[in-house]
């Protein structure tokens, strides 16, 4: 796996070794040199999203001597479906793809 989002960081603290503001001599001191090429790059897009929230009430609609009193509370139900693949970067070949979905809820009182 290589690093390409964040290459400015990977960049910047090569950069930081070659101009001796870190100890090069350092085990965990970075030094420039050619880095290593992907072989597969994984790619993704959301296709689909959907949030809804709603408000239910709990309990007895009548209130006695502070006793029965309606509880409400708010449920929020989400779902999202991203669509994945991976590319040899090679070939340009699409060598795997799959959709991977996902739900989430909570309740709060």
């Amino acid at each position: 796996m290589v690093e390409r989002r964040n290459l400015k960081q990977v960049l910047n603290a090569q950069e930081l070794a070659e101009l001796g503001i870190e100890n090069k001599a350092s085990r965990t001191a970075a030094s420039k040199g050619p880095m290593k090429g992907a072989q597969y790059i994984v790619l993704g897009t959301i296709t689909s999203y959907d949030s809804s929230t709603s408000l239910e009430g709990k309990g007895s609609s009548m209130r006695i001597l502070g006793l029965g009193a309606n509880k409400k509370s708010t449920a929020t139900q989400d779902y999202v479906a991203v669509d994945v693949w991976v590319v040899d970067s090679t070939t340009g070949e699409v060598v795997g793809a799959r959709t991977v979905e996902g739900r989430a809820s909570n309740s709060v009182d």
